[in-house]
């Protein structure tokens, strides 16, 4: 029997490409199949019901758990979601068609402060989208994987189980958790994906939603975006939405980009922040304002109380900030803190710890010792704490500090005339010296990881400066410190680091980790 003839489709249809060869016969059916195929696609987009207003279709179809009154803040009962006039206003203008039913916009980009309600919008969108296009992928990223499934898709799926519940119109669409997946009724998958952009390369996306693009300041998470971007194929038709607040200079990459292509666009309703920019295909919405009823003075006051003032301006203005800023960005604030009254060192049997952030050479070394407020009482749930020691250690130029002739004798004269319950350190460089004493008996060696524990208790020192919950005696180095320190944003929390190398922050970095080790003993 005669073997059959195989074929290369992809090298055939890549010869295509060269003007200087000549197809054969066999090439060009090759190529008018993978003319048809393109074809087919553009002609499943274009079988989409679009006639019914994308807000109408919303208010009507997306549903949520606790609904929001616009105008009262009251929560209603589960059903539609209620939309404020302004975001109908973009929706209409973000998703108009041109008469031959291709989006006028391909890439969308929203942002708004924190809690205005882009999230809900983004899904609403996706599921208007998904259910009006049959046959067709939707992809819902985020920062990692869990917040992809966490967001948007949740938001989507949400949705669809009230209608089951309810008994709505979308009720016969099923959910598939693993992996996290939505099929509809019409042939068109909504899934929730990795940030994993060799894992998306080759893939052909109706839509991909974005959410808290902010987050992408990883290398392989740019390249995802670079991935997923609309396939010609599929162009005119297909659709980027991204929903975020302001991010980082220099940092969060793809959305600044984006931002910038925004700002160099026209401005269409005069004195409302929707700008297109006809070169890209963008429309962006990038608001500073605080439109939603629930968006009060009395959240915003208790926001700032628990915030930098840089991360309140970045996630509840939407204003670009950078990750790093001074850990204090006035001293007053900590000046107004000394009381040589209350920082004295106790000498008695009241609890204290003593942290040590240490270097070899080239670097400052840091002892610090504090102590609970003496006013509180030892069940008190107030967290008043006292700095009443600090000692610095300068390593001898061009050598190193000799860590047996200078912590050392210290420590053991703190042991013997202090009530010491902690030792906390820094294990990169103390782990010899905390083993040796440890062995001795002297006190309790705590080691103190450098890594999410600290950025815990970076962001509690600066908690505590704020809310004039720590004293100091007034110490000059630690005052010193605290202008050389920057604090350097991640997420929620923060970390102490150097405004430049020949900064010297050691004794502020030692007060974190002893009073975040007081205040997780059961000393107070």
């Amino acid at each position: 029997m005669k073997k059959a003839n195989t074929v290369d489709v992809r090298a055939l249809l890549a010869t295509l490409e060269d003007p200087e060869r000549k197809p054969t016969m066999l090439e060009k059916i090759v190529g008018t199949f993978g003319e048809k195929v393109q074809q087919a696609l553009k002609k499943n987009a274009m079988q989409a019901d679009y006639t019914v207003d994308p807000v109408d279709w919303i208010a009507e179809n997306f549903f949520v758990e606790r609904p929001r009154d616009v105008k009262t803040g009251e929560i209603l009962s589960p059903g539609p979601v209620r939309l404020a006039d302004y975001q109908g206003v973009v929706l209409r203008e973000a998703l108009k068609r041109q008469p031959s039913g291709k989006l006028t916009y391909s890439t969308i980009v929203w942002s708004e402060p924190k809690k205005s309600g882009k999230t809900a919008i983004a899904a609403a969108v996706g599921l208007y989208m998904a259910c009006n296009t049959p046959n067709v992928h939707i992809y819902c990223l985020a920062n990692d994987g869990k917040q992809s499934a966490d967001r948007i898709f949740k938001a989507m799926s949400d949705c669809l189980a009230l209608h089951q519940k309810l008994g709505g119109p979308l009720k016969n669409n099923e959910v598939i958790w693993s992996p996290p997946t939505i099929r509809l009724e019409n042939g068109t998958t909504i899934e929730a994906i990795p940030c994993d952009a060799a894992g998306e390369a080759g893939s052909e996306p109706f839509m991909t939603i974005w959410s808290e693009l902010w987050g992408f300041r990883q290398a392989q998470k740019e390249r995802l975006w670079t991935e997923l971007t609309i396939p010609p194929t599929l162009w005119g038709y297909a659709m980027r939405w991204v929903e975020s607040y302001a991010g980082y200079e220099g940092e969060s990459t793809t959305l600044w980009n984006l931002y910038q292509v925004g700002e160099s666009g026209r401005e269409i309703i005069q004195d409302f922040p929707m700008r297109v920019t006809e070169s890209a295909n963008q429309l962006t919405y990038w608001s500073h304002a605080h439109r939603q009823v629930w968006q009060t003075p009395e959240y915003y006051a208790s926001e700032a109380a628990l915030l930098t003032p840089s991360e309140f301006d970045r996630i509840h203005n939407n204003n670009w900030t950078t990750s790093e800023s001074s850990f204090l960005d006035d001293i007053s604030l900590w000046d107004r803190l000394e009381n040589a009254t209350l920082t004295t060192m106790p000498r008695d049997d009241t609890p204290v710890v003593i942290a040590l952030d240490a270097s070899v050479s080239h670097d400052y070394s840091a002892l610090v010792v504090v102590k609970r407020h003496p006013e509180d009482e030892w069940d008190t749930k107030i967290r008043r704490v006292c700095v009443c020691g600090v000692w610095t250690f300068v390593p001898p130029k061009g050598g190193k500090i000799d860590q047996s002739a200078t912590f050392e004798p210290l420590i053991r004269e703190l042991c013997e005339s202090n009530n010491v319950v902690a030792i906390a350190y820094d294990p990169y460089q103390l782990e010899k010296l905390a083993g040796d004493l440890a062995t001795e008996g002297l006190a309790p060696f705590k080691a103190f990881g450098q890594g999410p524990r600290r950025l815990q208790a970076d962001k509690q020192l600066y908690d505590l400066v704020i809310h004039k919950q720590i004293f100091h005696n007034g110490s000059p180095e630690l005052r010193s410190a605290i202008q050389s320190a920057a604090a350097k944003t991640e997420g929620e929390h923060l970390r102490i680091v150097k405004k430049s190398q020949s900064r010297k922050i050691d004794p502020l970095v030692a007060t974190s980790m002893a009073v975040d080790e007081l205040l997780n003993l059961n000393v107070l």
